[in-house]
């Protein structure tokens, strides 16, 4: 039977939306596969890998005296069972995820404005796609999203289970039929989303809020019994999600009041939050008014938010709720807790404040102001992009740690020691280096130990070395690593020992100094 004319247009449109996204994919794993291993692990990776080393109930047990929920500590021990443990393959870790957040967030468009949600009144056929295309090229082209999916910690697979979670829940909303195939599957990565970093509690938060609502709302008959009915799948969700999330609860409890007490963290303060949404928006690039544009920013994303509500769109509501909500209680923590803004923690909110931008510049009536709107929009990413790139390919350049510890490798004496001044730099030392059990951490005394948020919930007693100790090996030279810029400390040496030479090696996040010392008094029983 001959196609007609709307089923050949119809499939036109796949094929050409499939190239176009297909198009928007390989671009954003060429910008997050760029200098991937040529710029050195940050000390959260170098924890991270740190963490995977211990076994199964081992692991679950330390990072309960860290401050992050456990899977994606889980996920990354078995990525490295599966494909290994070298840089390259622990970032494709994170590379994987990035890719799978833009898949996520263009499902998540395409079905929150789908035809089958009889509340939007949106009429144009195309705006959909249009707008879940342009959210998949902004996240692609982002400068933020795309440095924390080359970094092996848990943020991308956040952002990757805040946007599948957001497609399910609207798959499960907008289902006719009885079935709870979608709701399994929303509590699931809802589950999983909390159980990767705590700021995903804001996201999921703000789901169950427009869960409730929407099924409140959408019920066929104004009886309140039928309404109430009408929410039994999101409580049993809700009900699921609390008895899954049971397990980290304690822990989540014990964690708050460890940062509340120990965090070094100051107060928060309006130039926070300008900061946050410049580095949302504009990524690494420095800028002398950054504060200022951060909360321009701001103002016009919020601006945004309510034109946004104009649409009369549940799935314009479902936005502005993720966004408003993860933002009013992230402040409230702030305010009576700690401060917790941070840019990488705002990722998961910025897949929906993209979101927003695709589909109201896909709203615009006009073709001609519509399609200048969107190139100017992706244009300017492009730039940020651009400038993110060619910050990074001058951090590949520096030599940093990899620097430090190859000349250690090469140079040192058969039994000469390395001692690192602090656990943040010892996890990243051992990550490069080829004689590992010849690398210590320094030790401090008792009552005086490292905090928890310097590293040590992953060291163990046998990686420490204490002065006393030092002092008495048989060893005629022990090299030191020492840090000048940030934690500007070194690891105290005796008298015993002279300083023969050092060498600083800058890396973008640190400068570590190697020192090479001789002894020039025996041990105390060779007097």
């Amino acid at each position: 039977m001959p196609q007609t004319i709307p089923q050949k247009e119809s499939r036109q449109k796949v094929y050409y939306t499939g190239i176009v996204f297909a198009l928007i994919l390989l671009l954003a794993l060429f910008l997050r596969t760029r200098y991937l291993t040529q710029v050195t692990y940050l000390f959260d990776e170098s924890f991270s890998l740190k963490m995977t080393e211990f076994s199964w109930i081992e692991l679950w047990q330390r990072v309960s005296q860290d401050t992050h929920p456990p899977l994606s500590f889980i996920l990354l021990k078995l990525w490295g069972l599966l494909f290994g443990k070298s840089m390259l393959a622990s970032r494709l870790f994170s590379v994987t995820f990035g890719i799978l957040t833009i898949a996520g967030m263009f499902l998540f468009i395409k079905e929150a404005y789908s035809t089958r949600d009889e509340l939007c009144s949106d009429k144009q056929n195309n705006m959909p796609l249009t707008a879940a295309l342009l959210t998949a090229a902004f996240i692609a082209l982002n400068p933020l999203q795309a440095s924390w999916s080359m970094i092996a910690r848990m943020y991308s697979l956040g952002t990757c289970l805040a946007a599948f979670s957001s497609w399910f829940l609207m798959c499960a909303l907008h289902q006719k039929a009885p079935g709870g195939q979608n709701w399994i599957l929303f509590t699931l990565t809802a589950t999983a989303l909390a159980y990767t970093h705590h700021f995903g509690l804001f996201i999921v938060t703000a789901q169950y809020f427009f869960a409730t609502g929407y099924l409140w709302f959408q019920s066929p008959t104004s009886k309140y019994q039928d309404r109430i009915l009408q929410l039994k799948p999101v409580f049993l969700s809700a009900v699921f999600f609390f008895w899954m999330w049971q397990p980290v609860l304690i822990s989540f409890l014990d964690q708050s009041q460890r940062v509340d007490k120990l965090f070094y963290t100051r107060d928060i303060q309006l130039k926070d939050v300008g900061y946050t949404f410049y580095r949302l928006l504009i990524g690494e690039h420095w800028s002398p008014n950054m504060t200022l544009a951060g909360l321009a920013i701001a103002q016009l994303v919020f601006l945004g938010l309510l034109v946004l509500l104009l649409g009369r769109c549940s799935a314009d509501l479902y936005i502005f709720l993720v966004v408003t909500i993860t933002f009013l209680m992230a402040v409230l923590y702030s305010v009576t807790s700690r401060n917790i803004f941070k840019p990488r923690y705002f990722l998961y909110v910025q897949l929906f404040i993209f979101a927003a931008a695709a589909v109201l510049i896909s709203r615009i009536p006009n073709k001609f102001l519509k399609y200048s709107v969107m190139t100017s929009a992706l244009g300017g990413l492009a730039l940020c992009s651009f400038w993110n790139d060619q910050l990074r390919l001058a951090k590949s350049q520096l030599p940093g740690m990899h620097a430090a510890i190859s000349h250690f490798d090469n140079k040192s004496k058969n039994s000469a020691p390395l001692i690192v001044c602090n656990p943040l730099l010892y996890t990243t030392v051992i990550t490069c280096t080829s004689n590992r059990d010849r690398v210590f951490n320094y030790s401090r005394d008792k009552g005086q130990e490292f905090p928890y948020f310097q590293g040590s919930s992953v060291m163990l007693d046998s990686d420490y070395i204490s002065n006393p100790k030092i002092d008495k090996s048989y060893t005629e030279w022990i090299w030191t690593l020492d840090e000048n810029r940030w934690l500007k400390i070194k690891v105290p040496i005796s008298h015993q020992w002279k300083l023969v030479k050092e060498q600083s090696f800058p890396d973008y996040y640190c400068e570590p100094v190697l020192r090479l010392y001789e002894r020039i008094l025996p041990p105390k029983d060779q007097r």
